[in-house]
Order: C-alpha cells, then sequence, then structure tokens
C-alpha cells in the first residue's frame, strides 16, 4: 500500500500530459500555418515540451524528467497518428530530431537548476520560443540542392529482354511486389507505365497506388543501352501527397526532377541495369532530409527493379503485356 501513497507518478503524468498538450497546440497552430516542416516547429517545439516536462519534475528526480520528455513526444505522435491528422513516416522522419531537441530542453533545466536554482521559473519564458523564432525563420531563404539516388540489380536475361521490360511496364500485380519498408509506413507503390511513342519526346504515364501520377518526357533513347527522361508530378496538391500531411511531391519543398535507366551488358544472358533519380531539394533542413529523401527513393527504385528482374528471369513479361494492353485501351475508351 505504501506506494500509493508516494505521489511521484502522479507528479510525473502531470509533467507528461501538460508537456505534450504544449506540444499538441503548436502542432495545430503550424499545421494550420502549412509549416510543420519548419525548424521553429521540427526543433523548438520539442525542445520547449522538454523545458516543461522538466520543469514539472522534482529537481531531485534530474534522469527522469528525460523520460518525461521523451514520453510526452510520444503521446503527440499515437495522437495526431491516431486521429489522422499525420502519417506515421513523418514521425518515424522527425523523431531523432524531436528526441534530441527536447532532451536538450530538459539539459537547460537541470543545468539552470544546478547554478541558478531560485530563478529556475524564469524558463517557463521559453514556452513563447517558437513564436520568437519562427519570424525570423522566415526572414531567412530556403537553400536549394540536387541529389541523385542510384540502385542497379543484376539480371539473368538478354539485354533485348530487359529493354523490352523497362521502356514500358504493364500493370505491377501485387504478388509481384516484395517486401518494403516505405510502403509499410504508407508510401505509395508503383503501378504501371505507358508510353506513348518510341525514340525522343515520347512519353512515359508512371502510375502509383494512391493515385500519384508522373509525366516522364524522354530525353535520351539508345535501345539497348539507356533510356532517360525528365520528370513532372501530375495532379492537384492534395493529389501530389505522397504520404498523409507530408511535403507535396512539386512543391516548395521536394520534388523528382528526371531518371534514368542504363543496361550495362555482362554477356549474352547477363547485364546489370542501374536506375539513377535526381531530386530537388530546398529547405534549410537539405542534409537531413535528403538522407531520408534517398532512403524513401531507394526502395521504391528497389521495388521496381525487382520486379523486372523477375519478369524478365521467369519470363512472365508477355503474360503481364497483354493484361496491361486490355486495361490501357479501356482507360483510352473512358477518356474518349
Amino acid at each position: 500500500m505504501d506506494r500509493f501513497k508516494d505521489n511521484s507518478w502522479v507528479i510525473a503524468c502531470i509533467a507528461i500530459l501538460v508537456g505534450a498538450v504544449v506540444g499538441l497546440i503548436y502542432y495545430g497552430v503550424f499545421s494550420a500555418l502549412g509549416e510543420i516542416f519548419s525548424i521553429a516547429f521540427i526543433f523548438f517545439v520539442p525542445t520547449v515540451m522538454g523545458v516543461v516536462a522538466a520543469l514539472l519534475t522534482p529537481k531531485d528526480k534530474p534522469k527522469r524528467a528525460y523520460s518525461n520528455a521523451a514520453l510526452a513526444i510520444l503521446i503527440v505522435f499515437v495522437v495526431t497518428v491516431a486521429a489522422l491528422y499525420e502519417g506515421l513516416v513523418c514521425w518515424v522522419i522527425l523523431a531523432p530530431i524531436a528526441l534530441v531537441a527536447a532532451f536538450v530542453g530538459v539539459f537547460i533545466v537541470n543545468l539552470f537548476r544546478g547554478r541558478r536554482a531560485g530563478k529556475v521559473q524564469i524558463l517557463y519564458t521559453l514556452i513563447f520560443l517558437p513564436v520568437v523564432v519562427f519570424p525570423i525563420e522566415n526572414q531567412i531563404p530556403d537553400a536549394t540542392i540536387y541529389q541523385t539516388t542510384h540502385n542497379s540489380i543484376v539480371i539473368e536475361a538478354s539485354v533485348e529482354t530487359v529493354w523490352h521490360a523497362i521502356k514500358s511496364v504493364p500493370t505491377i500485380q501485387e504478388s509481384e511486389y516484395h517486401t518494403s519498408w516505405t510502403h509499410r509506413l504508407g508510401f505509395p507503390r508503383p503501378l504501371a507505365a505507358t508510353l506513348s511513342h518510341e525514340g525522343v519526346g515520347g512519353v512515359r504515364t508512371a502510375g502509383f497506388t494512391s493515385g500519384l501520377s508522373f509525366l516522364e518526357e524522354v530525353t535520351d533513347w539508345q535501345p539497348n543501352k539507356t533510356l532517360a527522361f525528365s520528370i513532372v508530378v501530375q495532379g492537384e496538391p492534395e493529389e501530389r501527397i505522397a504520404f498523409p500531411l507530408g511535403p507535396e511531391i512539386g512543391g516548395r519543398f521536394v520534388d523528382v526532377e528526371s531518371g534514368r535507366y542504363t543496361i550495362e551488358v555482362i554477356d549474352d544472358t547477363k547485364v546489370v541495369l542501374h536506375l539513377v533519380s535526381t531530386q530537388r531539394l530546398t529547405s534549410k533542413l537539405n542534409a537531413y532530409a535528403g538522407f531520408w529523401v534517398d532512403a524513401v527513393m531507394g526502395d521504391l527504385q528497389s521495388t521496381i527493379l525487382e520486379v523486372i528482374k523477375s519478369r524478365c528471369e521467369n519470363g512472365t513479361l508477355a503474360e503481364h503485356e497483354t493484361d496491361y494492353e486490355i486495361e490501357y485501351e479501356f482507360e483510352i475508351r473512358k477518356t474518349l
């Protein structure tokens, strides 16, 4: 019964819940402003949550303040995902920064308590830090960088077979996909790619399972060797979002600029197929964002290459083309 007399768990719950409430309020504000990907939100809001959680944690339990701050962050993640306000993938990407920032907030409080214990209450003013930082941040222009993602795969098939498989991609069936961590986190899968006509100037229309689509104009056409294309995302802004409340493809933060297939011949029955894409990143966190964009694009490209490899090596390309031609003719008639 003694444990019920100890109210430390009540104090811990208050610290966690108040920290989470502060985070959720700021989440609502920055969501309404469309600035979830600002430094003010990504770094300074978790810092404030850490400060609040630490201030409400007894000063004789400095280590517990770190766990309280982490649990406050977790509550924000769970609430926004459960309420379908945010995709799980967003928080997977932002979690490392959020936790580090929250621990910085806790560290500031613990350090202040050790040196100026009598004036620690002044740290409550840090609650308004994101409001102060945000307008200052907006005066600094975002930087733009371009990066490439490269995948390759060995295929036991002739160069002609592989070329035939990449110039257009018939509808990919569910059974053809390999396990993909990006799909598990909510990213759509590639579905098909049509081709208007062969040669430079031909247009591929690449579709995804979510309805996301891209127009890919052929810029380099070297049969059995190279297929390159520029990429333009299609649809309204809400249709160009690859996952809930994520940055729209082709929008302010990220875009996919181009792609290139290159076939490297090993011998008459074996080739290495390379797939390279170029992405634009525009933000104040390009290095961090670039890591995740490269990881996502790498997994997506790996999925496409695995499908092509399977079709070429198993001799199933022809049967997929038959199904694809029927579907494509139906789509044309429906459009007309």
